[in-house]
């Protein structure tokens, strides 16, 4: 199954820096981790709309999966679907593209802790629908065609 941008409600996009990149002027596999932080840092905190007093969310999973290369210089699109909700969490999945070729694909969950002793604690109603808006989910747990949000950075 290919994957295209318009897979996924959440679009992001980055230059890629010269620092992002190797001799060759390939993109660095770091690089990719960071563009895929960036995407979920947009979605979880760039409306303000999940910020809970004393909360925040951490990573507590993260795979990637290499299916071609980065090129500097320009610019990446990072696609993000919300492929599960839980009590205190979200799973994301995720894939970076230069030039509409999918160059990775992320599956990440975070989690929402807090209070003094850093426990999850349950998402708001708030967190919940905001999070339902990027729920897209097929047979085989892609995402579905359904493109949204596009939350430009450059």
């Amino acid at each position: 199954m290919t994957t295209a941008e318009t897979d996924f409600p959440a679009l992001y996009r980055e230059k890629i820096r010269f620092s992002d990149t190797d001799m060759l002027g390939h993109v660095n596999n770091l690089a990719f981790a960071s563009f895929f932080e960036s995407a979920r840092a947009d979605i979880l905190y760039g409306s303000g709309k999940l910020e809970v007093p004393e909360c925040f969310f951490v990573l507590a999973s993260s795979t990637i999966d290499f299916t071609g290369e980065l090129n500097f210089p320009g610019e990446v699109t990072v696609g993000s679907a919300i492929a599960r909700i839980g009590t205190s969490s979200a799973t994301f999945r995720q894939a970076v593209f230069q030039n509409g070729q999918c160059a990775a694909s992320s599956t990440s969950s975070m989690v929402q802790i807090g209070g003094p002793e850093r426990k999850a604690v349950p998402l708001s109603e708030v967190a919940r629908s905001h999070l339902a808006g990027l729920l897209r989910l097929t047979h085989d747990g892609l995402a579905n065609p359904q493109a949204g949000a596009d939350h430009d950075k450059r």
